[in-house]
């Protein structure tokens, strides 16, 4: 059981980074653009938008397929 804690942990610790990342990166992109940009994510990682405010607020972890998609989107590596 406690080795089970520990995952936890750590799956939390990760979300956590994960959604500091995505805010650093989004708070840099210009204020007219900012809705395109989420609306993009949103589109190209086929998620509905409570998932992606779970990922900005570090509820739960973004899969690392998707961690790729939103570099390509940022044009530069965010995580």
């Amino acid at each position: 059981m406690q080795g089970n804690k520990v995952k936890n942990s750590q799956a939390s610790e990760q979300a956590l980074q994960d959604s500091q990342r995505l805010t650093e990166f989004l708070n840099g992109v210009p204020h007219g653009d900012y809705r395109d940009v989420v609306n993009t994510i949103i589109e190209k990682c086929m998620i509905n938008y409570t998932t992606f405010a779970n990922w900005r607020s570090g509820k739960c972890r973004i899969p690392e397929l998707y961690k790729s998609t939103i570099n390509n989107i940022a044009n530069r590596s965010v995580f």
